[in-house]
């Protein structure tokens, strides 16, 4: 196993460093016993590995299984994004016999969650079946179903 100071990972193969470093020595009032050296470098090492990824992982919905027809009904959906890099311009479209609603969750960083609120009018009666899709712009889809007895 080779041992390192620093490891990184990067998209590109190559990593560029910079470092200065001031030596010297001090006594306890803080005045130079020796005079300073100087040290600076630059460089450039090879990495390997690859940028993150974003990944739409768990998505729940919670809210009532039974609504009133043409009365907003409150749906939570939380999402998490189960990748190594923050998932970008974050959707949620909700679509059913007779019900649609749509939110944004922006951006979800990596390994986070986040809560977007929908407002649903059911417009008819009966057993709904209910898509709760997700999308964005580099975390792939998801899609979360219910069903919801509308009166």
């Amino acid at each position: 196993k080779k041992s390192d100071y620093v490891q990184a990972k990067c998209s590109t193969g190559s990593l560029p460093w910079a470092a200065d470093f001031t030596l010297g020595t001090r006594d306890t009032d803080n005045t130079p016993t020796s005079p300073d050296s100087f040290i600076s470098d630059s460089g450039t090492e090879t990495c390997t590995g690859v940028s993150g990824s974003a990944k739409l992982g768990g998505v729940k919905v919670k809210g009532p299984k039974k609504a009133k027809r043409g009365k907003a009904t409150t749906y939570k959906v939380k999402i998490k994004n189960a990748g190594s890099t923050t998932a970008k311009g974050v959707k949620v479209k909700m679509s059913g016999k007779g019900v649609k609603a749509s939110g944004n969750a922006g951006n979800i960083p990596a390994g986070k969650t986040k809560t977007v609120k929908l407002k649903a009018k059911f417009k008819k009666k009966g057993k709904i079946n209910v898509k709760v899709n997700l999308t964005s712009k580099n975390a792939g889809k998801k899609t979360a179903k219910i069903t919801v007895k509308v009166k």
